[in-house]
């Protein structure tokens, strides 16, 4: 079993069909996910994982302001995901903090990727 395995993950995700995509991806591959909706709901979870996948456009806080009040307190890595992907909101979570930024759709076998990437260099 690799160093990856059964690491604790946060989705943050509003799209219900996506999120559950992604959790079921993740668990079959023998990960803990915790699934959320919102920034708000995600805040007090970030100090508790291993990684973070955070949609940008969420409902109520948005995931990159979710970033900036996170940073100080040197958050996990955070996998940043948005549907209306441009350079300038790459940048921007980028610069606030975020990993990796991933463009939607893609496909599920990505995430699990991403976990194997960061377990390597957290």
């Amino acid at each position: 079993m690799t160093s990856h395995h059964l690491r604790r993950i946060l989705v943050v995700e509003d799209d219900i069909d996506l999120q559950l995509i992604m959790r079921l991806t993740l668990e079959s591959a023998g990960h803990e996910v915790i699934a959320v909706t919102t920034a708000e709901e995600a805040e007090p979870v970030v100090p508790t994982v291993d990684l973070v996948f955070l949609d940008v456009r969420l409902p109520g806080m948005s995931g990159l302001e979710l970033l900036a009040r996170v940073r100080p307190h040197e958050p996990p890595p955070i996998v940043v995901m948005s549907a209306h992907a441009d350079v300038r909101v790459a940048d921007e979570a980028m610069a606030l903090g975020a990993r990796a930024f991933l463009g939607k759709p893609f496909e599920p076998a990505w995430v699990c990727e991403q976990v194997g990437i960061w377990a390597t260099v957290s």
